[in-house]
């Protein structure tokens, strides 16, 4: 039981950090493309 609560931890949290990381990747990659495109007009 106390395996599966901690199991059940472990996904919650590389989940979390999993998403939060993708959002850094996405904002910084729209701000990356921001910029290009704002030099390209």
């Amino acid at each position: 039981m106390a395996i599966k609560l901690l199991r059940y931890f472990l996904y919650c949290f590389f989940g979390s950090i999993f998403s939060v990381a993708s959002m850094v990747f996405i904002f910084f990659s729209f701000s990356f493309l921001n910029s290009k495109s704002a030099s390209l007009f």
